[in-house]
């Protein structure tokens, strides 16, 4: 009887585009223009960092990369956004990409 395994990892390549094309939309937003709104990929420890002046503008960012995400056909639920924290005049946000199944998700099914 032939086994099947399931394979679900994250296109980081992907990622990076939905990255840059939210980076080049908070560029030309308006709303933007003259605060300190930046969101950044690290590949290497799989997180997206976001940082502006205000938890609103967080929000807002995050929103912008969720529907870059959907543009590009990536599961959203491989975000995993954290608490936005104050740091200085800034809020930062890091959202950890998911990569794969969690074992805990695997048992639920």
């Amino acid at each position: 009887m032939p086994s099947f395994d399931i394979v679900s990892e994250l296109e980081l390549f992907e990622v990076n585009h939905a990255v840059q094309n939210t980076q080049k939309e908070i560029a030309t937003r308006f709303d933007f223009r003259g605060h300190d709104v930046s969101i950044e990929l690290n590949e290497k420890n799989k997180e997206i960092k976001i940082s502006t002046e205000s938890d609103f503008q967080c929000e807002q960012v995050y929103n912008m990369l969720e529907n870059h995400f959907y543009k590009r056909k990536i599961d959203v639920q491989a975000l995993d956004p954290q608490k936005a924290t104050a740091s200085g005049k800034n809020f930062v946000q890091v959202i950890k990409l998911k990569d794969g199944l969690d074992s805990d998700t695997d048992k639920k099914n």
